[in-house]
């Protein structure tokens, strides 16, 4: 509506009352008062008898309408919320769409059965991974055998709709998140996250400790010790991968192949290794293995190559204006700090520094 009034294809706007136009108030004085008088639109409210054209007493009421139509939607906002806490409380699935491997009961939405057809593929995943495969393996498994992901399984068969997601494949992460899932144990996890306030979409993660859980509330899928066991081997793999952290290349370098970014990660004797990451996700191009030192030597003779066959170099440097130097400096100073805090965890040259910046 608003770009047809900006292009000027709307001279009157008809709602059938106030709230229609929207309930936040401040908002409602804005179009009112500023924005359709400035763009010459006529408003009507057909209950609230309001005509913008025919002045009348209606009209000095907007801004107490708009106030107490605002105040209805906080209330409704609240009596939903309590609502919804009331069945978190009571070990009810309040969820839109039910996790995968379950539907919803057709007797009781709040209740969760277990669906035959993927119930089966959950299963699979937990005794390969309990057989020693890792996540990646699983994931292109899944995708060379055909089976749909989560997100492409809950798209056929339900209104939702995504065209965010990306390949539709099984990924790693996709993986993790149902061996992580204690959904399939019988228990149901809620409130993890909840709105800024009713007139914010935006989410806000909750502390752990204020998550609602509750146990046994629906037939599970993955004997609870079994599951127990997943986590203790999926914490252990975390502390490990977790060494990994930043890398000072990360973000840099591209796959040849396919041209997805190459992931760093660290190998059982602690040496980065470099890794195509749509082989890591999704199971698909090759690992393009390569050690990082190996790396680190190309990107250094490159930068040797580059000063050599540079004559002018030097001269460059010279015309630089002061203040603009003084900036670089300050960057150098910055990228040192930077490269001084990778040293605690891999050797790089530092003359690669030397060299670019001696004058």
């Amino acid at each position: 509506m608003i770009q047809d009034i900006e292009n000027g294809m709307i001279n009157c706007v008809v709602v059938k009352d106030l709230s229609r136009l929207g309930r936040d108030y401040i908002g409602i004085g804005y179009f009112t008062e500023q924005y359709f008088p400035q763009k010459n639109i006529q408003f009507i409210a057909v209950n609230d008898n309001i005509d913008t054209e025919n002045e009348s007493i209606q009209q000095e009421f907007i801004p107490f309408k708009a106030l107490l139509n605002d105040f209805y939607a906080k209330d409704i906002s609240k009596k939903i919320k309590a609502s919804f806490y009331t069945k978190r409380q009571n070990g009810q699935f309040i969820g839109a769409f039910a996790p995968y491997g379950y539907q919803k009961d057709n007797n009781n939405k709040n209740h969760l059965v277990i669906e035959p057809d993927t119930s089966n593929v959950v299963q699979n995943i937990f005794m390969w991974y309990l057989q020693g495969e890792n996540m990646t393996s699983i994931a292109q498994k899944l995708n060379d055998c055909g089976v749909p992901s989560p997100a492409v399984y809950k798209m056929m068969h339900t209104y939702y709709q995504n065209t965010n997601v990306k390949y539709g494949l099984w990924t790693q992460q996709t993986i993790k998140n149902i061996l992580s899932n204690e959904t399939y144990a019988g228990n149901i996890t809620q409130g993890k996250t909840k709105k800024i306030n009713y007139k914010n979409k935006k989410l806000k993660k909750i502390p752990k400790q204020y998550w609602i859980v509750k146990q046994n509330t629906h037939k599970p899928i993955i004997d609870y010790t079994v599951f127990q066991y997943v986590q203790t081997m999926l914490n252990q793999k975390s502390q490990k991968t977790n060494q990994k952290s930043m890398h000072l290349l990360g973000g840099l370098l591209y796959c040849g192949d396919c041209g997805s970014s190459m992931t760093f990660r660290r190998n059982k004797k602690g040496d980065f290794i470099l890794l195509c990451s749509r082989y890591t996700r999704y199971g698909q191009c090759s690992r393009h293995q390569f050690y990082e030192h190996k790396c680190n030597d190309i990107i250094f003779n490159a930068l040797q190559t580059f000063i050599k066959n540079t004559p002018n170099f030097k001269q460059y440097h010279n015309t630089i204006p002061i203040d603009r130097l003084f900036c670089y400096k300050i960057f150098i100073i910055q990228m040192i700090q930077k490269i001084q805090f990778f040293e605690q965890h891999n050797t790089i040259k530092m003359c690669v520094y030397w060299n670019f910046s001696a004058p």
